[in-house]
């Protein structure tokens, strides 16, 4: 879905876009199959690219550390599967929290955005 997107390399476009209608908070996932290809070693490349898009466009993300999978090396019905995924959990917010901790400033949301998040529509 990423690759067809292209979100992975347009995220700051995305981004940008979604605020030109006044949409500044958005959910985007992490690619955990990608950051964590071995046990216990992260490479956060493909997350750093997105962060670096929501700081320069003024995007609060809500992170989805869920949302397109697992390592392929995991069984999710065993109990390893909890303590794998609490520790990519823990890693993904000590590496997150330094660079989203910065501050912001964003501009106020325009109304019609906050009416339609309220009545889902």
């Amino acid at each position: 879905m990423v690759a067809a997107s292209h979100h992975d390399v347009l995220a700051k476009h995305d981004y940008a876009e979604l605020a030109k209608l006044g949409i500044l908070t958005v959910r985007d996932g992490l690619r955990w199959h990608l950051i964590e290809r071995e046990p216990g070693r992260y490479d956060w490349s493909s997350l750093d690219r997105q962060l670096a898009a929501a700081k320069m466009t003024g995007t609060e993300v809500i992170w989805d550390l869920l949302h397109y999978g697992w390592p392929d090396d995991i069984d999710i019905w065993t109990p390893a599967f909890v303590t794998r995924f609490a520790a990519f959990a823990a890693a993904a917010a000590r590496h997150i929290l330094p660079i989203r901790a910065a501050p912001m400033t964003l501009p106020p949301p325009k109304a019609t955005a906050l009416r339609n998040i309220r009545h889902g529509t």
